[in-house]
């Protein structure tokens, strides 16, 4: 018995240690992405983020409103972090996670657990692949520089679009969904018009403001897939979202499941890059 505990406490402090030098890791990398664009003229950016600013822990085109990827809370939270990271200029638009998370644990207490559907619609920088090919950025001691006179941008646009339920679980066959400002953040020359939704509950597509407040009966249990599109200045885009329901019976408060017991939604989301370790030594080579 005494044999098995010390091999138990082994094993706890070897994982400890193995999580902290990870965190340790991934900060020194999240540096070390920063670091290699400290000398770029960032007034050649259009938007507030750069997509090469962090590790590259999205997918490409996944999340563009044309691909139809399905959503969860997590994966939208995991993009919110992603464009945290990217950030590279000051902005109106402030997209820290653990705030998002806290609004939310507020916000669903607050109002008898009507469940906001959380908006990403934002165009974020990136630059070319043959940028340092065609002289338009230059690299030197692994950091990037603007190439005096290039004749076009180094950069161009690429559009992540993401709305979901941010809670996916519901006990009971009734369920309030309301589309709210708190959780949208659009690019400020691509605001959201007005939105079309399917909550597969048999009515099909309706529309919606960023303040409509919806009530939805669904008549069996299972995962419903949840179509949110929204028609912006700049065109459509479609996301696609699961939402799990428990129970059809109880319809009054309290039937809800409560967000802790389902989803920690108050915990620091992993960081997860998309890039192999390969890849990951491959896009540091290449710039060293």
């Amino acid at each position: 018995m005494i044999k098995h505990l010390r091999i138990y406490i082994l094993l706890l402090t070897l994982i400890f240690f193995v999580i902290n030098v990870k965190a340790q890791e991934d900060s020194t990398l999240i540096h070390f992405f920063k670091h290699r664009f400290e000398k770029i003229d960032k007034s050649k950016i259009q938007t507030n983020f750069l997509y090469d600013y962090t590790l590259p822990f999205v997918k490409d085109n996944d999340f563009d409103g044309i691909n139809d990827s399905i959503l969860t809370p997590n994966i939208w939270f995991n993009l919110n972090t992603f464009l945290d990271f990217a950030t590279i200029k000051k902005s109106t638009i402030n997209l820290p996670t653990n705030e998002v998370k806290e609004t939310l644990n507020h916000f669903l207490q607050k109002n008898d657990y009507t469940i906001p559907i959380g908006v990403l619609n934002l165009d974020v920088d990136r630059i070319k692949p043959w940028a340092v090919d065609s002289n338009l950025l230059d690299t030197l001691n692994g950091q990037f520089f603007d190439v005096k006179n290039a004749k076009q941008s180094p950069y161009y646009l690429e559009h992540y679009f993401a709305a979901t339920p941010l809670y996916n679980v519901n006990y009971t066959g009734k369920v309030t969904f309301c589309f709210d400002q708190s959780f949208s953040f659009c690019s400020i020359n691509n605001k959201v018009l007005y939105f079309e939704a399917d909550f597969d509950d048999g009515s099909g597509f309706n529309s919606y403001n960023m303040l409509s407040k919806v009530i939805i009966n669904y008549s069996s249990i299972g995962d419903k897939k949840i179509k949110i599109i929204a028609h912006t200045l700049n065109g459509t885009y479609t996301s696609t979202s699961l939402f799990k329901v428990f129970s059809v019976l109880g319809n009054k408060k309290g039937d809800f499941i409560e967000p802790d017991l389902v989803l920690d939604l108050t915990s620091t989301i992993p960081f997860t890059p998309e890039c192999s370790p390969n890849e990951l030594a491959t896009i540091i080579w290449t710039i060293s």
